[in-house]
């Protein structure tokens, strides 16, 4: 049945409550809800985009409303089922592309920003004060240390991508440079580091933790991680791969999935033979042929080399 037809409207018109979450599970993070007023089918006809409603019931999430509508954009907000919604009122218009399509795409411009604010566990002194973890001002967050000046923003204040901010504990050239430097100090700091693992860092698919024999095996940070999908919920467009092939960062680029030439399952780089971006097949990353500059698309050659 089309969602415009005359029945369908009148199905929604006598069935449906005036306000509903499409759809009705969590769209991110287990606390964020997309809602839409019922009326909204009929705009519909006017090929109208409809931003949801983004709804949640944890205060940490306020800043970035509050913060977008000075910059960006101005919200309508109201309360729904306890929770606090807010949905920009300018919508924009829908072109020759699916509405689930654009709203997966809105989702996907959405996580980053609402990244920052998004706490995995409830932070305490025992695990912000280890050596490894950088605290974030003025907040109960705490990350990993090589999550620091990574080009995503996972502190509410954004200061650790911030270089004057981060007041380093191992400062990022530090880490890098380990087996280089004579001072015993950042070695030790180093040593810690690497046989102290932080609960958010098991399987992202880096190697923090040196090798230790457990029943005769070497195990790491990053073994042991078959029932440990590395695209999820919390890995899944964080500006990271995660995953060995970028699975977890496949259709990420909003402008990118608006191109014309755009193909599902690929990622946009530049070639180092043309130095044009070109779309990779997710098949032929991981291969050990680098076909992006700066072998973007082998991260297993940079985690070799450059391990904490």
């Amino acid at each position: 049945m089309e969602l415009t037809s005359p029945t369908c409207y009148e199905i929604i018109e006598h069935d449906c409550p005036d306000m509903l979450y499409i759809p009705t599970i969590p769209v991110l993070f287990g606390d964020i809800y997309f809602a839409y007023e019922k009326y909204n089918s009929t705009m519909l006809d006017h090929r109208t985009f409809l931003f949801p409603y983004i709804c949640y019931n944890n205060s940490r999430y306020n800043n970035h409303f509050v913060e977008d509508s000075n910059i960006v954009y101005n919200y309508s907000t109201v309360l729904f089922n306890n929770l606090t919604c807010h949905r920009r009122i300018i919508q924009g218009i829908l072109w020759q592309i699916t509405v689930t399509s654009l709203s997966l795409l809105y989702l996907r411009n959405l996580q980053p920003k609402l990244w920052r604010y998004h706490e995995i566990y409830n932070y305490n002194s025992t695990i912000c004060n280890r050596s490894n973890m950088y605290q974030c001002s003025n907040s109960l967050k705490c990350i990993s240390m090589h999550r620091l000046m990574n080009g995503v923003y996972d502190c509410p204040n954004s200061d650790d991508e911030n270089k004057i901010s981060i007041n380093y504990t191992v400062s990022t050239e530090e880490i890098i440079n380990t087996d280089e430097t004579d001072n015993e100090e950042t070695k030790m700091k180093i040593r810690y580091a690497r046989k102290h693992i932080s609960f958010q860092t098991i399987c992202d698919g880096f190697t923090e933790l040196l090798p230790i024999t457990i029943n005769g095996q070497n195990e790491t940070d990053e073994t042991e991680c078959e029932q440990w999908p590395c695209n999820n919920i919390y890995t899944h467009c964080n500006g990271l791969w995660n995953c060995l092939n970028g699975a977890d960062e496949i259709d990420c680029d909003l402008s990118s999935s608006l191109s014309l030439n755009y193909s599902s399952n690929h990622h946009k780089c530049v070639s180092p033979y043309t130095n044009q971006f070109i779309y990779l097949p997710i098949n032929k990353t991981n291969d050990g042929k680098v076909d992006c500059l700066g072998a973007m698309d082998e991260p297993k050659l940079c985690r070799t080399k450059y391990r904490v």
